[in-house]
């Protein structure tokens, strides 16, 4: 009979260890769904406010259409470079063209890759008006063509420094606004080759 009663009283001990052991087995998951939780609620709350940081920083209007007429005003200048290495009867103006087709694709490249990592969507192809001034330019042959390509790119790059010049000081994006301090120096040459082709000093 003592038998019977050890071996029941063996046999609940045994039982109330492995309940004792569920339970803490079953508060460790809760612990750990628990620490899962608010691990997954932190990484939400630190992807809602990179996000909030981006809209809450747009680039302004001022520097987007900086870089809107930016990247048209080099695509004109290669476009007009082009025209130039195939119809200036001029070795300078031929020259020139070239550098206008190297250097603002150039620039163009690095206006791209800055605008879309600011969100600024930029302009695929030039607008009518410019591409009727390109068109009406290539028209014209000879000596013609060499006088009002250099005569155009000496106007066009009085503007476009003015327009660099102010982005550079004003523009509130600093990505946009170190392109154009960066750039300004290249369209200062451009302009110092242009007064010198054209003799206007």
């Amino acid at each position: 009979m003592k038998k019977i009663i050890r071996f029941c009283e063996v046999l609940i001990f045994g039982l109330l260890v492995q309940a004792c052991g569920n339970v803490n087995t079953a508060n460790n998951q809760n612990n750990a769904d628990s620490m899962k939780s608010m691990n997954d609620s932190t990484s939400l709350q630190t992807t809602d406010k990179s996000a909030s940081a981006v809209v809450a920083n747009p680039v302004d209007k001022a520097c987007t259409d900086f870089a809107m007429d930016a990247e048209i005003g080099g695509m004109m200048e290669i476009q007009l470079g082009q025209s130039a290495q195939g119809k200036a009867t001029n070795g300078r103006i031929k020259a020139f063209g070239t550098m206008m087709v190297r250097d603002h694709s150039k620039a163009n490249e690095e206006l791209m890759a800055r605008a879309k990592s600011q969100g600024i969507t930029l302009p695929a192809n030039i607008g009518k008006e410019d591409q009727t001034a390109i068109d009406n330019l290539s028209r014209k042959t000879g000596v013609s063509f060499d006088k009002s390509y250099m005569n155009m790119m000496l106007e066009d790059h009085k503007k476009v420094i003015a327009s660099f010049k102010k982005a550079a000081g004003e523009c509130t994006n600093p990505s946009i606004r170190e392109f154009a301090s960066q750039t300004l120096p290249i369209l200062d040459k451009h302009l110092d080759s242009a007064k010198a082709i054209t003799g206007n000093n």
